[in-house]
Parts: structure tokens; sequence; C-alpha cells
């Protein structure tokens, strides 16, 4: 009987913890939110310029190149090339991801 307690109570406790977690990340963005729009937008462009400048810069290519080395190692170990892939898939989607972003914040409105 006691086992089926405790059981119950870290489970309430897990779900309270990811409750409280939740509410720290919502009222972070919040606090970001409207820090962002109290401004003049110059919290967007540096932001969008780091962003740019690690995933142009080296700091991406060796993301990129390790990840790419460990799913390539993975890929042979397991014979399954969904890691490979997915891999692949995230260095295409970050590149287009930047060229949307360049796209958006030099649109002249």
């Amino acid at each position: 009987m006691k086992g089926v307690h405790a059981a119950q109570i870290e489970s309430a406790v897990r779900e309270w913890g990811k409750a409280l977690i939740y509410a720290f990340v919502l009222c972070g963005l919040m606090l970001l939110s409207r820090h962002v729009f109290a401004s003049d937008g110059e919290f967007m462009a540096d932001a969008s310029n780091g962003v740019e400048k690690i995933i142009k810069g080296h700091g991406g290519k060796t993301i990129v190149l390790s990840g790419l080395i460990v799913a390539s190692i993975w890929t042979g170990f397991k014979k399954d090339w969904g890691h490979f892939l997915s891999i692949m898939a995230l260095a295409f989607g970050v590149g287009i991801a930047v060229g949307i972003i360049n796209k958006v914040f030099t649109a002249v409105i």
C-alpha cells in the first residue's frame, strides 16, 4: 500500500514541477515580448545578426560538420539512414531559415 502512495506522490510532484517550469518559461517569454515591443527594433536586429553570424560562421559549420560525422558513424553502426537524413534535413532547414530571416528583416514595407 505504501508503494502505491509513494508512486502517486512522485507523479504529483512531477506534474507540479512541469507546471512550474512551464509557468517560468511563459513568464520569461512575456517579459521578453514586453521588452521587444517597447524597443525601437535594435534588439531584434542585434539578435538576428548574432544568429546569422553563428550560423554562417565557424560555429555553424562546426555544428553541422560534427552532426554529419556523428550521424554517419551512427548510420554505419545501426545500418539506418534515418539519422543521417534527419541531420541533412536539419542543415538544409537552418540554411533556408536564414534566407527567410534575411528576406523578412530587409523587406521594405
